[in-house]
């Protein structure tokens, strides 16, 4: 159970328990862990592959969330277009060069486009139409998040539903109930 992971927090590979979970949060802010799996990378499945499948057997279980949140490492194009199958609305961070097109034929890495404080409305390549956000810290380092709802027509957001800081959003738990999936380190 303890293996070598990356961690972001410090910025490099450390020992920890290789433990992938959901956490439910429900709408007083209390979380609770609903799944989880020993994230073992020799049968071939990838963290990807765990968390689909844990999603896949909570709602086989008739937890249904409003939202699932989840860090970039489940960032997946794949995972997003399964959230989306099971018409699931999700907040995740993403990486800085993920491609967006905010016009047809033109494409840019999202660290390059000009977001403002309410969001972006634009396109996730391979993907949807999606809403993304930015935050920046105390430290000045820039964060990336993306917001897809399968209700929304075009990835517009009902005014309930839009968010001008995801993270503080998550911390005060305004989007309970919500799945979050994460690695333990």
């Amino acid at each position: 159970m303890i293996t070598h992971l990356y961690s972001g927090k410090h910025h490099r590979v450390v020992k920890g328990t290789g433990l992938i979970t959901l956490l439910y949060t429900d709408i007083k802010g209390v979380s609770l862990p609903v799944n989880f799996r020993v994230y073992d990378k020799s049968p071939g499945k990838t963290r990807n592959d765990y968390f689909q499948e844990m999603v896949r057997e909570v709602l086989e279980w008739g937890l249904r969330p409003k939202v699932v949140t989840a860090d970039s490492w489940y960032a997946s194009t794949a995972n997003f277009k399964f959230l989306r199958n099971q018409e699931l609305s999700f907040l995740s961070g993403i990486e800085k060069n993920r491609i967006i097109s905010t016009r047809a034929g033109e494409y840019q890495q999202v660290c390059t486009a000009g977001i403002p404080a309410e969001g972006l409305h634009t396109h996730l390549k391979e993907f949807d139409f999606v809403k993304v956000f930015q935050t920046v810290d105390k430290d000045n380092n820039v964060r990336y998040y993306v917001y897809f709802h399968p209700d929304e027509e075009n990835g517009n957001l009902s005014p309930a539903l839009s968010l001008k800081n995801p993270s503080a959003a998550l911390a005060d738990r305004s989007l309970s109930p919500h799945l979050k999936a994460g690695m333990q380190h």
